[in-house]
């Protein structure tokens, strides 16, 4: 037992002479940085003139605040800022040399990158070059065109003009045309009117003879010979009549007198001034007419006249003497009035009424409306079947066709091209409280589902 207390309490080398071995190692390391530190200070300038290669040798960066400290700065401070850089740029060096390999990699990939975008840039540059080249190529190639088709074009207008003129020549004819046979007609029926009233007279005048003097038995065989005479002439010229003026319309009926220009003012019956074009259907004029219909009509090649304020179309209907029941020779075309005068109307549109009483008052001057029908006339159709067309219209969905698609009737609009023909006015008709659509055409009709129907200008015309 006393044997292992001895061995257990034996002092070991270190911990006898431990504190001997500690100080002669601070007192070596002291008097190592002593020597270093008078071998350092030695070479002081020697140091500061290389200090940038000699600031991280692993001997002078401890001494780094005695050898080079700034006069600002103290020792200690500028010998940690001096190693602090040391390790970095030492770190920084052996950093590069590691990444170096990954370094020339993603510098191969980005010139490769570089390459590849000047090459798409260069192509890029050839498409743009060949585009400019190809523009200059057809820019020069529509300038000749453009060069040769001035002249064509000039051409086709002084022929369009050349035609126009002749069409408006042509539709002046027609119009005399119409107007001498329809005064003709007149002529003849007035003529066969009165050679009537005369034979009933020659034959009243032969019964008297005849029957209450016996004595003037001669007087009456020669007033029968005249009779018959007359007769034969009555009957060719009836048979003339009928064979050559049969169906024929009136002058004034054979074509609608087109319309007003727009922002024409009309008077209702409160006294309320409003605007053609603004009109509600079913409004009651100043005069008691009721507004049936509404017509919107395309203005081209209409030539307007102002007649006492009111801008009106040339064929338009006024009447000479409004104290008169408006007889049909009681009207006369605007273009014929002493008082109207041509002017120039640049609006696209023109507008126009159908009423109750087939007249329109405007600034106290009777027109008739879209229908041209005068009122004796309108009196023999009043109880006619036919006087129903005159507000024959459609469903707002009733389907128009076109070439290859087909439109509500409420969403056709003028100078639209339709199957056949082209739309140059719309109708809005009140009837029994709804409002309805009827559409006028250049050729008198129009298709819907594949099936032909009359325009509204041509129902009217074959009243």
């Amino acid at each position: 037992m006393s044997i292992l207390t001895e061995i257990y309490n034996k002092n070991t080398y270190f911990k006898k002479y431990g504190g001997s071995v500690y100080c002669c190692i601070i007192s070596l390391f002291s008097l190592t940085l002593i020597v270093v530190g008078c071998n350092v200070m030695k070479k002081q300038k020697d140091i500061q003139n290389d200090w940038i290669n000699q600031r991280c040798n692993p001997s002078i960066f401890p001494f780094a605040g005695l050898i080079n400290a700034p006069t600002n700065d103290s020792i200690i401070s500028y010998t940690l800022q001096n190693f602090t850089q040391c390790v970095q740029n030492e770190v920084k060096t052996t950093t590069s040399i590691g990444f170096s390999p990954i370094n020339m990699i993603t510098g191969l990939i980005s010139q490769v990158y570089y390459i590849i975008s000047q090459c798409i840039l260069s192509i890029l540059e050839s498409f743009a070059a060949l585009k400019n080249g190809i523009s200059q190529i057809f820019y020069s190639i529509f300038q000749i065109i453009f060069n040769y088709l001035v002249p064509f074009q000039k051409i086709n207008l002084k022929i369009m003009d050349i035609f126009k003129r002749g069409m408006a020549m042509l539709y002046t004819i027609i119009m005399v045309f119409i107007t001498i046979v329809g005064s003709i007609k007149d002529v003849f029926g007035s003529t066969i009117q009165i050679l009537l009233a005369t034979y009933g007279m020659l034959i009243g005048l032969f019964v008297a003879l005849l029957f209450f003097m016996p004595l003037t038995i001669v007087a009456a065989i020669a007033i029968s010979v005249v009779g018959l005479a007359l007769l034969s002439v009555i009957v060719v010229l009836t048979i003339f009549y009928v064979e050559v003026f049969n169906g024929y319309p009136a002058s004034m009926r054979s074509f609608p007198g087109l319309c007003f220009g727009k922002n024409t003012l009309l008077v209702l019956q409160n006294n309320t001034k409003v605007k053609i074009q603004d009109i509600p259907l079913g409004s009651i004029l100043e005069d008691g007419s009721v507004v049936h219909a509404i017509i919107k009509i395309s203005s081209k090649n209409v030539p307007m006249y102002d007649l006492n304020g009111v801008i009106v179309s040339d064929s338009h209907y006024v009447s000479l003497n409004k104290k008169k029941e408006h007889e049909k020779n009681e009207w006369i075309q605007v273009k014929n009035h002493l008082l109207s005068k041509r002017v120039d109307y640049f609006e696209p549109y023109l507008y126009c009424l159908n009423t109750s009483t087939k007249k329109i008052i405007i600034n106290n001057m009777y027109f008739l409306d879209w229908d041209d029908i005068t009122l004796p006339y309108y009196r023999l159709l009043k109880d006619n079947k036919k006087m129903r067309l005159l507000l024959k219209g459609y469903s707002k969905h009733k389907k128009i066709d076109y070439d290859c698609f087909q439109k509500n009737i409420s969403a056709v609009k003028i100078n639209d091209s339709i199957k056949n023909a082209k739309v140059i006015g719309k109708v809005k008709i009140l009837k029994k409280k709804h409002i309805k659509y009827n559409i006028i055409t250049d050729t008198e009709s129009f298709y819907s589902n594949q099936i032909k129907h009359q325009d509204y200008y041509d129902l009217i015309r074959n009243l």
